[in-house]
């Protein structure tokens, strides 16, 4: 899951640029709840975060979604 590819994306940045909301859960669900906040922030070579890769609504979806968590 940590891997990069040249980009220094995860396969969680790729999910998150799809927008696919089910997808974005299912890679977010592998890893433990107290780490889900910390990889959504994390940066590629560009510097843009996995939230940022998310359009408005993926993006407020998930954030209920790791609330109910």
């Amino acid at each position: 899951l940590d891997k990069t590819n040249q980009f220094g994306e995860t396969v969680l940045h790729r999910a998150a640029e799809s927008n696919n909301i089910g997808c974005i859960k299912s890679v977010l669900s592998l890893f433990p709840e107290s780490q889900r906040l910390q990889v959504l922030n994390r940066r590629n070579a560009y510097g843009e975060t996995v939230w940022d890769k998310m359009d408005a609504t993926t993006r407020n979806t998930i954030s209920e979604w790791l609330s109910e968590e």
